[in-house]
């Protein structure tokens, strides 16, 4: 039987991680009103598009890993 929870340093890791992401986004998008450079904003917009893609994309297997857990413990 495995264990498939995170260690407490992962979960410290991966939440400086996500805050870190998310942080990301909001200095890109509250600074893409300055740029007037058609390129660099769309370079941005894809920056904040991959910030995106990368936090649901985690957040669906965290989402995933609990219902494998709750659906485990729940048969118990």
């Amino acid at each position: 039987m495995g264990n498939n929870n995170l260690a407490p340093h992962e979960a410290v890791e991966l939440h400086e991680f996500l805050d870190m992401e998310i942080l990301g986004i909001k200095r890109i998008n509250s600074s893409m009103e300055m740029v007037k450079d058609p390129e660099l904003k769309n370079f941005m917009q894809d920056s904040i598009n991959s910030k995106k893609a990368a936090l649901k994309a985690i957040s669906m297997q965290i989402e995933a890993q609990n219902n494998m857990q709750n659906g485990g413990q729940q048969n118990g």
